[in-house]
């Protein structure tokens, strides 16, 4: 993204199991995040990790039942398939909650 970043931050990550890491130091961006139809943003204090998780399975394009049901309730997804770029940004619970809508969908399929 070739960002400059706004700060420095030294962590130690709590893991599952109670193990902790060894002292790493993130980059903090600040950074402003938007939604697709521009109808909601905010501002947001990001860190940096080379890796954050494994592989993030995508929904394939050959689940259209799937889209067809997001797509009637105006749910679009912009990472879908097998072409897209690996992902740069997850969002953790602290950016989450402000973007949240309180609305849950359980999908029939």
């Amino acid at each position: 993204m070739n960002l400059a970043p706004a700060g420095y931050e030294r962590v130690v990550h709590s893991l599952f199991g109670g193990r902790e890491t060894d002292v790493l130091t993130h980059s903090i961006y600040k950074m402003k995040l938007e939604a697709i139809d521009d109808d909601f943003s905010c501002d947001a204090e990001l860190r940096s990790s080379d890796e954050l998780c494994g592989r993030i399975p995508r929904i394939a394009n050959k689940a259209p039942v799937i889209m067809k049901e997001l797509s009637s309730h105006k749910i679009k997804l912009s990472d879908v398939g097998s072409g897209t770029p690996p992902i740069e940004l997850l969002i953790g619970a602290d950016i989450c909650g402000v973007i949240r809508s309180n609305k849950s969908l359980d999908l029939s399929t």
